[in-house]
């Protein structure tokens, strides 16, 4: 029998959204100072790369993929919804002073978790940071089963389930802020560069019958570019945070779909510019 999630158990386990926004200042933690906070991120697709995965949903409109046209609409923005993951997620972060002008961070989004370190200069009430971050993009166990009818609640676009892909990625944040004295008020602004690559099998029903499945080879990669801006308000030992990410990603991938003589690798390409809104209630445990 197929499983159905609410979509309050979407946000907090699925991952239905790729948002992962940094939602720290320029300004590093002390030494041995720790932070955790959660909240929530989203990922709104515009463009180029909404209108394929909008076409889609519509190659399936009748019921099943048939022709090459639907197919290759089908593929093209089933890469889309697997690389820029449009809608909710949760975020989940912790960081610490690690070092003079040094930190470290992680951050759970149930779709991917980040892992990152990097280094600060601060003059006075301004502060400029770089660092580096790897991720992976983790596979869940809620994708429904090869005999399962489609529908289910992982399948954004009709036919599709994701679930089962994973991958890794890379990014390089730049900020820059101003924070006030005390740290009451903070802003901090920059740019963010990345890659991801994902790989799996999708599990696929696009044919006449909706419990008959493919469990298709997928990869796709994609390279992002994007501006920060945040303001954070402090009233110790609690902080609340609010951030936008925005600018340009291009994607890129392929999927194996069965024919009649075997397999077909179906390639498709996409690009189009995200907003991601992210607020988050941060604490400082202990210092």
């Amino acid at each position: 029998m197929k499983s159905r999630s609410s979509p309050l158990l979407c946000l907090a386990l699925v991952g239905c959204g790729s948002g992962a926004p940094l939602l720290h200042p320029a300004h590093a933690l002390p030494p041995e100072h720790v932070t955790m906070g959660a909240g929530v991120s989203s990922a709104i697709v515009t463009g180029d790369a909404k209108s394929k995965i909008t076409a889609a949903r519509a190659a399936m409109a009748d019921g099943a993929v048939e022709s090459d046209t639907e197919r290759q609409a089908f593929v093209t923005g089933a890469l889309g919804e697997a690389l820029l993951a449009p809608g909710l997620a949760p975020w989940v972060g912790a960081r610490a002073g690690i070092a003079q002008n040094a930190e470290a961070g992680i951050t759970y989004t149930a779709r991917s978790a980040r892992l990152d370190g990097r280094y600060s200069l601060a003059s006075g009430n301004f502060a400029a940071s770089g660092g580096l971050g790897a991720s992976g993009v983790l596979a869940h166990p809620s994708h429904d089963a090869p005999g399962d009818a489609r529908g289910g609640s992982d399948e954004r676009i009709p036919g599709l389930d994701i679930g089962g892909l994973s991958g890794f990625g890379v990014d390089l944040p730049l900020l820059v802020g101003f924070r006030s004295q005390g740290s009451l008020f903070q802003v901090w602004a920059g740019a963010r560069g990345g890659y991801e690559r994902l790989r799996g099998k999708a599990l696929l029903r696009i044919g006449l019958d909706p419990t008959a499945s493919d469990e298709a080879p997928f990869e796709a990669e994609r390279w992002f570019v994007l501006g920060v801006l945040g303001l954070g308000a402090t009233f110790h030992p609690v902080s609340v945070a609010f951030e936008l990410d925005a600018g340009y990603q291009t994607g890129s991938g392929s999927i194996q779909l069965e024919d009649p003589s075997g397999r077909k690798r179906w390639n498709g390409e996409l690009e189009g510019f995200t907003l991601s809104p992210a607020a988050a209630v941060i604490v400082e445990l202990w210092d």
